[in-house]
């Protein structure tokens, strides 16, 4: 079972449709980068990035840094 601050970072880390969205597409691959998300997303590099670490942050992702890219 969740912990209370646990659940609330996952509910918001759900809560906005563009974090969704990344997240459904990380889930329906087996590793994609930063890059790889951007490219048809609607939205820049850095916001993809900041929608990224609100997901790793409530737990539903983790990274892979290789060079200078990073997988998710």
């Amino acid at each position: 079972m969740l912990k209370p601050a646990e659940f609330d970072s996952v509910l918001k880390a759900l809560a906005d449709p563009t974090r969704r969205g990344l997240y459904e597409r990380v889930a329906a691959t087996e590793e994609i980068s930063v890059g790889g998300l951007t490219e048809g997303s609607g939205v820049s590099q850095g916001a993809v990035s900041q929608h990224l670490k609100t997901l790793k942050q409530g737990g539903l992702l983790s990274e892979r840094p290789d060079g200078p890219n990073v997988f998710y």
